[in-house]
């Protein structure tokens, strides 16, 4: 099987035949008459100042190679993972503002039946950045368009990736709008606190547009993101355990969700799928509910209080 994209002129051509739409699970996620060009891109950070990224890793047994290329480079480079974040490392990137840095891992890539035991961070030293492309090339490399799940051994796979540190915010994500999550085949808890606290993050993903949801797959995944103002549209119907579990606690920014759910997110506020998932969100901002969803609650756990309620 091959696939080759030619971005300048965006085509697909498969097997030797010009491909009009791209589609992943019955979702269509590209067509020749409306290519979305960043789901084609591999994943990539968008810099805004001169410094230096690297990578880190919360054990020496766990470190992994990262493969980069900047601008308009066809060749890669590669730099190993850090166990701190010492600024004088010599596994660095150096960048200037401007540049985009693009990334893959090898594929298919293992990080070794990944778990909370141990994290894998992407860092800035005072680097402000937008994130950009497929996160799927940091999984499967080169043939990141090929696949539309998580690797079925690895757990927590993204969790804390753009973490500065635990004791601090992340100050320098400022947009990840046009960064895609392309997965709907998901593992437990794959994007439990990817983004906790982005705290300068005005933007994340448009949408996470799994339909089938894993235990804590998105656990706390904007939480204290305290300048979000709209959330990434939830198209799933059918909630799991944990699955939005403290998704948008404390983002006192947040102003609009449209989540598509039609299971009863339950009453208990420290159980069920959707524990305290709007904890301390501000009060007037609007909720879009699936209109054959039959539940009726209102709080941490459900509908923020005081939000308008709409119907898709």
């Amino acid at each position: 099987m091959n696939l080759t994209i030619d971005s300048n002129v965006q085509n697909i051509i498969f097997n030797g035949n010009d491909v009009q739409k791209l589609v992943f699970n019955g979702v269509e996620v590209w067509s020749k008459s409306n290519p979305d060009p960043y789901l084609q891109q591999y994943f990539c950070m968008e810099v805004l100042d001169s410094g230096y990224i690297w990578f880190m890793t919360s054990g020496s047994s766990s470190k992994r190679t990262w493969y980069y290329r900047k601008n308009n480079a066809t060749t890669w480079s590669s730099v190993q993972e850090n166990t701190g974040w010492s600024s004088s490392t010599s596994n660095k990137i150096t960048v200037t503002a401007g540049d985009k840095v693009y990334l893959k891992m090898n594929s298919p890539y293992s990080w070794s039946n990944r778990n909370y035991s141990y994290h894998h961070w992407i860092y800035s030293y005072n680097v402000r950045y937008n994130l950009s492309g497929n996160i799927m090339s940091i999984i499967y490399g080169d043939n990141f368009l090929n696949y539309s799940s998580m690797p079925a051994n690895e757990t927590y796979f993204f969790e804390f990736m753009f973490l500065e540190s635990y004791s601090k915010s992340n100050s320098l994500l400022i947009s990840a709008e046009n960064l895609r999550l392309p997965a709907t085949e998901l593992t437990v808890g794959c994007y439990a606190n990817m983004f906790y606290k982005c705290n300068a993050m005005t933007i994340g993903p448009t949408i996470l547009p799994a339909t089938t949801l894993q235990n804590y797959c998105y656990s706390a995944m904007f939480a204290e993101c305290t300048s979000l103002t709209k959330a990434p549209i939830l198209p799933a119907t059918t909630l799991v355990s944990g699955c939005y579990d403290s998704m948008f606690a404390n983002n006192t920014s947040l102003q609009y969700i449209k989540a598509m759910f039609t299971t009863d997110p339950g009453g208990e506020q420290y159980n069920g799928p959707c524990a305290v998932w709007v904890i301390n969100v501000p009060s007037g901002g609007t909720f879009v509910k699936n209109s054959n969803a039959t539940w009726n609650r209102t709080g941490a756990n459900a509908v923020p209080s005081g939000w308008t309620i709409e119907y898709a």
